[in-house]
């Protein structure tokens, strides 16, 4: 879950050179050379965020994707938890393969990591807030 966040905040930081200017501002930076600084600026104040933050910061311009939000949110949290839990984080890593269809914690994992794939579906395939377009030409090859 971590490394989709880090993943996830490189991307959304990326799109924010799309979403943080005007469809004419971003004509007349992209296409300004001598503007380029401005727009390395602008990246270099993104990246001086963490990736929760920079996710949050998406996140919360669209308030119709809130539960998508509490589904990302609460189960990376949840997922924190176990980690910090050092027995739980000791149990996850000396598991066989063939036990992890009846071991609790890691069905419990499991459900976290699915809710937060959800959460990170809904955002990025979101048509009400554009994501979904910036996804399609941005974010797949």
């Amino acid at each position: 879950m971590s490394r989709k966040l880090i993943y996830v905040s490189g991307l959304l930081a990326c799109f924010r050179c799309h979403l943080d200017y005007s469809e004419a501002d971003r004509h007349l930076i992209y296409g300004d050379i001598d503007r380029r600084p401005e727009v390395i600026e602008h990246l270099e104040g993104i990246f001086k965020i963490t990736p929760l933050e920079i996710l949050a910061s998406i996140l919360v311009r669209y308030p119709h994707l809130d539960e998508a939000s509490a589904n990302i949110f609460n189960s990376y949290n949840e997922f924190i938890g176990v980690l910090r839990d050092e027995t739980k984080r000791t149990q996850l890593e000396n598991l066989k393969e063939e036990e992890a269809d009846a071991d609790a914690l890691y069905q419990y994992t499991r459900k976290l990591s699915h809710a937060y794939r959800d959460g990170l579906l809904a955002l990025f395939f979101d048509e009400q807030s554009g994501l979904d377009a910036l996804t399609k030409n941005y974010g797949v090859f």
